[in-house]
């Protein structure tokens, strides 16, 4: 017989959000050992947080910097150069300012100096091989879906270990109010696409259950997207579906999502906008499933009607959203390569493609898929 205790779930870190979180940061520094914090900053947007942070965090104790910006794409060179600046200052830590791709580096960073290794030495590297420094990520809105999670993934650099959790997530209304409304709703829907994940049968927990209720009370508090609350809204529900997806392999709408942003066929948010529907099916929408209760919870965000099923609310969401960045053309060409992929499926003799699509599509508990740890 089963029972309620037959499954793990880990939340690794300690997340900070509303009015003065910033400054919890030195706490948080004081409480894991460390004083001496290289800041990662990006170039184009990091200025006024680097400021906000020096404001709090000026204890005495503290000695902060040195302060890297970084592209928005940092290639090889500036990495090791960054590595080489934080041996040369006797870094002990990290804090990261802002979303995106700046937490990646930030976790590939804090592997290659735990461990004393380049570029080049850490493709080899076990999962289990090293210890980290203290990492704090200082979150704004322009969300990737990578920032909360146990995973990181810069070009060819990828790896998934309970380490690379931040060890504390700052959420402070005066990192936000910078972003536009395509970056808010390219957040929202890589969000409500990962919480949807995980509503899968075979992954489901009363942890998972629980969390991802609280996913879309948030994005409910976000539907104005111009107040400081519904900016804070989005990256609460953003960290919370991020830490709940870390805890499962991925599902078919972030694995091909991400393979589209890689290959630069379009954005993560476009790819997962135009998949999601496609793959509505995975979810149980039946009565008195999860969802179906989930739908009698939500009336707060159902607008001038009601909705009468779950997946309903679903496409009605993302119709919110998609207008803000405009993925038409990324829909019909997504929408070919899906029929096109259950055509393959009905051929016979297309057994490696039958294959292949069939993970893609149902994926239901291998976290290895074409090749690489997902």
């Amino acid at each position: 017989m089963r029972t309620v205790f037959e499954y793990d779930f880990l939340a690794r870190p300690t997340v900070c959000s509303g009015l003065k979180a910033l400054e919890t940061i030195p706490g948080e520094l004081r409480a894991r050992g460390v004083h001496h914090p290289v800041i990662l900053s990006h170039e184009s947007r990091g200025a006024r947080i680097e400021r906000l942070l020096a404001g709090a965090c000026s204890d005495p104790a503290l000695e902060i910097g040195p302060v890297c910006r970084l592209a928005d794409e940092p290639g090889r060179g500036e990495l090791e150069e960054l590595l080489t600046l934080m041996k040369e200052s006797g870094s002990d830590s990290i804090i990261a300012l802002g979303s995106g791709t700046i937490q990646s580096v930030a976790k590939l960073l804090n592997i290659m100096y735990s461990c004393g290794l380049t570029l080049k030495e850490i493709g080899a590297l076990p999962c289990d091989a090293y210890v980290t420094m203290p990492y704090i990520a200082v979150l704004d809105e322009y969300i990737d879906g990578w920032e909360a999670t146990d995973r990181l993934l810069i070009d060819e650099f990828r790896f998934h270990d309970t380490s690379l959790y931040p060890d504390c997530i700052v959420i402070d209304d005066r990192v936000l109010s910078r972003a536009d409304r395509k970056a808010l709703a390219s957040a929202a829907v890589i969000t409500l696409a990962q919480s949807c994940e995980a509503y899968r049968k075979q992954v489901m927990n009363p942890i998972t259950l629980g969390l991802t209720k609280s996913v879309y009370h948030f994005l409910s508090d976000h539907a104005g997207m111009d107040t400081p609350a519904s900016r804070i809204a989005l990256v609460d529900a953003a960290v919370t579906a991020q830490i709940v997806h870390s805890n499962f392999p991925p599902g078919p709408v972030m694995i091909l999502a991400e393979m589209c942003r890689i290959s630069r066929f379009s954005t993560g948010a476009q790819a997962a906008s135009a998949l999601l529907p496609y793959f509505l099916h995975q979810l149980d929408f039946s009565k008195g499933s999860a969802y179906d209760r989930l739908l009698g919870e939500m009336e707060i965000i159902s607008g001038p009607r009601p909705w009468k099923r779950a997946d309903e609310m679903i496409i009605d969401l993302l119709g919110r959203y998609e207008p803000y960045f405009h993925c038409g053309r990324t829909r019909s060409i997504i929408a070919s390569m899906v029929r096109q992929s259950y055509r393959l499926m009905s051929h016979e003799d297309n057994s490696e493609v039958l294959t292949l699509i069939r993970d893609l599509v149902t994926h239901s508990s291998s976290e290895t898929i074409m090749g690489g740890e997902l």
